[in-house]
Order: C-alpha cells, then sequence, then structure tokens
C-alpha cells in the first residue's frame, strides 16, 4: 500500500499508524526548544500543534486520537527523556498510565537514557517493543536510585514496552552481556505464535527470551546457529522530506 499528501513546512516524516492510515510528521531531528508535529492521511494534513519542549514521535495509540511522542530532557542539550501522550484533539501533553491504569502524577514519569535500535509491534496485545541500548556515559534511572551500592547491577540494554490500547509503559531490564558490546549488533523480533519476544546480542551469540505477558526475562541462552534463511515479517517504513511524504508497507 501506498498513499501521499501535502503538508506546510519542512517537516520530517517520523511514525505512521499500526493500520498504515495515518503519518506523525515533526521538526527536523536535533537539539530544539520549540517542536511542530503535524499529523497527515492521504488527503492530506488533519492536525498540528507547536509546542514547547523537544518531542518525538514515537507511535499512534490504537485509536488514533494520541500519538506518543518522546520529550527530551533538557530540551536543547538532551541527555534523557520521558514518554507522555500527545492528545490531538486538545493539542495537549498528558502524562501516561502506570500498568494498574492510574495516572503517574507529576515527577513519578520515569526518565530514561539510551539509544532506540529496533522495534516491534505485538498487534495481540497492542504492545510495541522497543530495544534500547545505552550510551557509555549514560546510566538508567534505576542504577540512580540503586544509590552508592558498588554491587548494584547495572542495566546497559532494555526493553521499552508501550501499550497503544491502555496508553502505560513499563520497562524490561536486560542482563548482561546485552548492550554491554557493539550496541548496534543487537536485535529484537517476536515470535510467529506472539508467545516469546527475544532479543539477540550477535557479538556473544547470546538470546533473551521475553515473556511478552508478564513482561520478565524468562531465560537467557547460547544464540543456535541458523539453519537457513526465513523470511522477515513486514514493517512500516515513513519516508519523506520538504512538505510532502509517503509511507509504503512491504517484505523485506
Amino acid at each position: 500500500m501506498v498513499a501521499g499528501g501535502l503538508v506546510r513546512d519542512k517537516l520530517e516524516a517520523r511514525v505512521v499508524s499500526a493500520e498504515g492510515r495515518l503519518v506523525a510528521l515533526a521538526s527536523p531531528a536535533g537539539p530544539r526548544s520549540r517542536t511542530t508535529i503535524a499529523v497527515a492521511d492521504g488527503s492530506g494534513e488533519r492536525s498540528r500543534v507547536d509546542l514547547p519542549g523537544n518531542l518525538d514521535p514515537e507511535a499512534f495509540d490504537v485509536t488514533g486520537q494520541y500519538l506518543f511522542v518522546l520529550d527530551y530532557l533538557p530540551p536543547t542539550a538532551p541527555d534523557r527523556y520521558r514518554v507522555r501522550a500527545l492528545n490531538l484533539r486538545s493539542g495537549a501533553l498528558e502524562p501516561l498510565l502506570n500498568r494498574e491504569k492510574a495516572v503517574l502524577p507529576p515527577g513519578a514519569e520515569e526518565e530514561m537514557r539510551g539509544q532506540g535500535r529496533q522495534a516491534v509491534y505485538d498487534a495481540g496485545r497492542q504492545q510495541l517493543f522497543t530495544l534500547y541500548t545505552h550510551q557509555p556515559d549514560h546510566v538508567h534511572s534505576r542504577d540512580l536510585l540503586a544509590g552508592a551500592r558498588d554491587d548494584a547491577p547495572h542495566v546497559h540494554a532494555f526493553v521499552h514496552t508501550l501499550n497503544l490500547g491502555a496508553r502505560w509503559a513499563y520497562c524490561i531490564d536486560l542482563p548482561e552481556p546485552f548492550g554491554v558490546r557493539a550496541a548496534e549488533r543487537h536485535a529484537i523480533a517476536l515470535s510467529g505464535d506472539g508467545q516469546r519476544l527475544c532479543v539477540v546480542d550477535a557479538v556473544t551469540s547470546t538470546v533473551a527470551v521475553i515473556d511478552p505477558t508478564g513482561l520478565n526475562v524468562v531465560s537467557t541462552m547460547p544464540l543456535a546457529a541458523p539453519t537457513g534463511e526465513g523470511r522477515r515479517p513486514p514493517r512500516s517504513r515513513p519516508t519523506g522530506g520538504g512538505s510532502s511524504w509517503a509511507a509504503a508497507t512491504r517484505w523485506w
């Protein structure tokens, strides 16, 4: 499927909704104090906001009425981020819920440090799983909470879980050796039956198996040698430049 439309200004296409109907565009990436976000479909621009802060679209919720964004802090020299929900009807940023569906109070939102590597969408659970690894000089917020404990395990990689239906988020910490070496040689995949979420560290040939319902690591094991080529799952790739956008879904 291919669709296109026109929007004002030099915005970059960032994310496409799960069904491929909507695309979110935003100001060019980089440190900035304000962000313009536009949402478009095949007929053109549907909504637009200009907000203070350094915001990066992450995913649409299942209704298309909310857009999850990464809020980089501080905006002009970011070293951490939090996830917020942009209400596309009101144009206001709202906090996420916790797994018990309670609103997180101000100041309670988890701030994270890391670089997103790859994401997979679990349509059955309406959850987006994104693999993150840390920069060498970055520390996970839970490491900071551990205080001065020298024996506290440091988190070098984690899987950020975003529920696109209930609008909550949760981080699954990965044990070593994940994220310790060659961050770009990590990958994440969901099994065909949706019962196992797997993260691979190709440097150490290790795989972590995650329960996508319980959101915990159930095992780690050596990665078995491949026995043949398989077909990769489909993915949506937003493309665009200037004032136009296009989104295509195909097999890779």
